[in-house]
Formats: C-alpha cells, sequence, structure tokens
C-alpha cells in the first residue's frame, strides 16, 4: 500500500493508530494490524517539487527518528534509527512499538513502556499501563483499569467501571465511556455516548451519534472543558443529575487544589510542631542548665523539633510562593467556549461556562449555551453541527 497526501509519498506500509470509525461509534483498524519495522538510514517516504512547512496539514514534517534530505526538488524521509513507522495528522515518526496480541492484563509483571503499545483484544480489569508514548486498544478497557500516556490513546470500544482511569497528554477516543475518569490534554472524542463518567479536557469533549438506545448522549457525571463540549443529548428521561462545564482550565484548578491541601498539612505540622517545643519547655523549665543529663536529652529533642519547623517553614514558604500564579491559572475563564447540544437537553442539567451556572428546568430543544456579558444565553439558532 502507498500512502499518498498531494506529492507525499509512503514507501512502507503503516496501520491506521486513529482507526476507521465505524457507525456504532467504534473504531477499526486496518492493514491486519501491519506493524513493518524499518532499519536505520531506511527511505520511508519522499515528497516532490515540494518543501515540506512545519503547522500545516497538508504537508508533511520530519518527526523524531525521521531525517529529512533535499535534492533536485525531491525532498526524502530516512529513518534515523530502527523501529516502526507512525504518520499522525502531518507528522511522520519512527518509534519502538510493543504489540500485545491476546489482550493486557495484570499478570503482567512490566508496566511501564518506552514507546507506543498495541493492544489486540482488552485492557482487563485490574491492569495498569504506563506508556511514554501512544496507547492503541482495538477491543475495551475494563473496571478498576488505569491507563497512563503521554501521547493519544485510542479504544475501539468502550472505557467501563467507575474506578477505572485514564490519563493523556493529547487527545482520547473511544466508542463510549461508562462510569469510568478520563484526564486529557486535549480532546476527548466519543463515537456514541457518555454516561456517568468524569471527563476533564483541555480542549473539546465530542460526543457523536453513533448507534444504539443511547447515541448521542452525555448523561450523569461531570464534564469539564476548556474549549467547549458538543453533544446530541444531554441527561436523559430518567432525569440522571448531568453537570457540563465549558471554559474552565481543569488542569490548573486542579494544581491549585493540591497546592491548596499542601499548604493545610504544612500549617498543620507546623502547629503540632510548635506544641511539642512548648510542651518540652513547660515540662522542664530551666531548659537552659546544660549540667542536667534529662535537660541534655530534652534540649535534643527540642533541637530536632526546630530543625523540622524550619523544614515545614520553608516548604510553607515555597507552596505560597507558588500559589499566586497558579490560583490566576485556575480562574482564567475562557469565554468563547460554548457547549453545544443539538437535540435536546433535558431538565436537571446543570451548565456552566466559567464561573457562571445555570440549572435546566425543564426540556430545553437544541440549543447553543454561550457566555455574554457575564450570563450564559441560549441561542437556538446557531447549535454546532456534531460531524457523525
Amino acid at each position: 500500500m502507498s500512502l499518498k497526501k498531494r506529492n507525499f509519498e509512503l514507501l512502507v506500509d503503516i496501520e491506521d493508530y486513529f482507526g476507521l470509525e465505524a457507525k456504532d461509534g467504534s473504531f477499526v483498524f486496518r492493514n491486519d494490524f501491519v506493524f513493518p519495522e524499518v532499519r536505520e538510514g531506511q527511505l520511508i517516504a519522499q515528497t516532490i517539487n515540494e518543501v515540506p512547512k512545519q503547522k500545516t496539514d497538508k504537508e508533511i514534517i520530519a518527526g523524531k527518528n525521521v531525517r529529512l534530505e533535499s535534492h533536485n526538488d525531491i525532498y526524502s524521509y530516512f529513518a534515523e534509527k530502527d523501529g516502526v513507522v507512525q504518520l499522525i495528522e502531518n507528522e511522520l515518526s519512527i518509534n519502538k512499538f510493543f504489540v500485545f496480541d491476546d489482550g493486557f492484563d495484570p499478570s503482567f509483571e512490566k508496566t511501564e513502556y518506552f514507546g507506543n503499545v498495541f493492544v489486540k483484544g482488552d485492557v482487563q480489569s485490574g491492569s495498569v499501563l504506563n506508556v511514554h508514548g501512544n496507547i492503541t486498544v482495538t477491543g475495551s478497557v475494563l473496571d478498576d483499569s488505569k491507563l497512563i500516556a503521554d501521547g493519544f490513546i485510542n479504544v475501539g470500544k468502550g472505557i467501563n467501571g467507575g474506578k477505572t482511569n485514564i490519563i493523556s497528554q493529547k487527545t482520547v477516543k473511544a466508542q463510549f465511556v461508562d462510569g469510568a475518569t478520563i484526564n486529557a490534554g486535549k480532546n476527548i472524542v466519543l463515537g456514541n455516548y457518555s454516561s456517568h463518567a468524569f471527563l476533564n479536557s483541555m480542549g473539546k469533549i465530542v460526543v457523536k451519534k453513533g448507534s444504539g438506545l443511547l447515541e448521542g448522549y452525555i448523561f450523569g457525571g461531570n464534564s469539564v472543558s476548556f474549549k467547549g463540549i458538543e453533544a446530541f443529548v444531554a441527561g436523559n428521561v430518567t432525569a440522571s443529575k448531568t453537570k457540563l462545564q465549558a471554559g474552565i482550565n481543569w488542569a490548573a484548578v486542579q494544581k491549585f487544589d493540591e497546592i491548596k491541601d499542601s499548604i493545610a498539612q504544612c500549617n498543620k505540622l507546623m502547629t503540632i510542631i510548635l506544641a511539642r517545643i512548648n510542651s518540652a519547655a513547660e515540662e522542664q523549665p530551666n531548659i537552659l542548665d546544660k549540667t542536667s543529663p534529662a535537660n541534655l536529652l530534652i534540649s535534643k529533642e527540642i533541637e530536632n523539633q526546630i530543625a523540622q519547623l524550619g523544614e515545614a517553614t520553608a516548604k510553607y514558604k515555597l507552596l505560597l510562593k507558588k500559589r499566586a500564579p497558579l490560583k490566576a491559572e485556575a480562574e482564567c475563564i475562557n469565554r468563547t467556549a460554548t457547549i453545544d447540544i443539538k437535540e435536546i437537553a433535558f431538565p436537571d442539567v446543570t451548565i456552566c461556562i466559567g464561573s457562571k451556572e445555570l440549572k435546566l428546568q425543564e426540556a430545553t430543544p437544541p440549543a447553543c449555551f454561550k457566555l455574554i456579558n457575564d450570563q450564559i444565553t441560549i441561542d437556538l439558532e446557531n447549535t454546532i453541527n456534531v460531524t457523525n
């Protein structure tokens, strides 16, 4: 197979890591999971009469472990090390690749991988995968699993279970999510529905309309997105409490909350240490008398406590310095973020944009919720068409 993109020709076969979206919202992978390895120095692609430019989706850039050379208007891409060819968006790279033919389960002793991981089948309950690269799962992710990736995470079917935790620095895609928590540095894209999940995205949350009873639904749980939320249906007929939040930098809010907790713990520790010092001093009023063996022991204890107090105080001051910029970042609102519901929003759905909140008391027809003059307004005419 040759993949052509304008004058770009790929000279080796590759798998489509993102999968092809099926009608039911699942993702189907082509080429029978072909992952041909290339060797260092091998020519893997060419462009003719075209200079690759960065920041464009129409031309290819040389990414990790790929060298670009030009001669007579022919631009050639060479592998700089042995590995598997990967084309994501417009970047060509060579990476290590780990393939699990029969799924992934907790019996695997190794849980951390430097490269890309491809799981044929399911990630079984209780599994942990920490990947310095991308994760692709052709099946489902089952309850009580934890997936962490520096890159994207693609799941062909569903992400299941209230104890499942998915963390990606880029985009997460799946057919559906049921009860799980997903944190994404970019977008969260679901082919069919979200049920009672906790979704956090620094990009957009998009729920497409696959097939089945819950097609296009986002109901229950809490969904937070910095750039906006798009779905067909919000809430459901059983009035599941659903909260949709847009324009919020959830990552900064999370870090700020962690800092606040750490400051509170430091404060508590300093109070305990001071109480110990005062208690020791009260027990031995003549503590300055160094001739007393008992006083020497108590003095040593007080010195240790004072040293601990100094460490705690230094940490406390450092946390206070970090708190101010994080507070400003956490309070920064994306005022252009919208929540777009293409078909209907049921009662008991709470719409939030920034710090403003609107609880729906009755069913709302197709609407785009926006923040205008510090108030949430409902635009019934300009809803965004969520792509199927």
